[in-house]
């Protein structure tokens, strides 16, 4: 599916109800409540306008966040620790992930109608859940 900006928050699309799934409730509420016009003769295209060229950089990102801390709520304490945490990037990948319930269990998979079942593959005694796959299966 190739959707533009203007489809994803246009009010009257279905396509913006796509963003629930992939975003914290509080992030998708405060982008579905931003007041955004479009101008019908410029084209949509990818530009991240906080960078001079228009490239988008984790570096630059992570500088924007830090200053709209006090808009976006809950950003601060995850980017406090996270990002200055000297681990891996993969490992701060899977705490975000963890942070904000977006880990791909099978659980959630089954939510989404991916996965036939919930039910852990290793005990099959539980539904498979971040917790329960890390530490309450006797096979973690």
């Amino acid at each position: 599916m190739h959707l533009t900006v203007k489809d994803m928050l246009s009010t009257n699309d279905p396509h913006s109800e796509v963003l629930d799934s992939y975003l914290p409730l509080v992030t998708f509420e405060f982008i579905k409540n931003m007041l955004i016009k479009f101008n019908p003769s410029i084209e949509d295209v990818l530009a991240w306008t906080s960078n001079k060229s228009g490239a988008y950089s984790n570096k630059r990102s992570y500088t924007w966040l830090l200053s709209r801390t006090n808009t976006i709520p809950r950003v601060q304490p995850y980017l406090f620790w996270i990002g200055e945490a000297k681990f891996p990037e993969k490992y701060k990948f899977l705490v975000w992930l963890a942070y904000h319930n977006f880990v791909p269990t099978l659980l959630s998979l089954n939510d989404r109608n991916i996965a036939p079942s919930a039910i852990c593959s290793h005990c099959g005694l539980e539904d498979e859940t971040f917790l329960h796959y890390l530490c309450d299966c006797n096979f973690s």
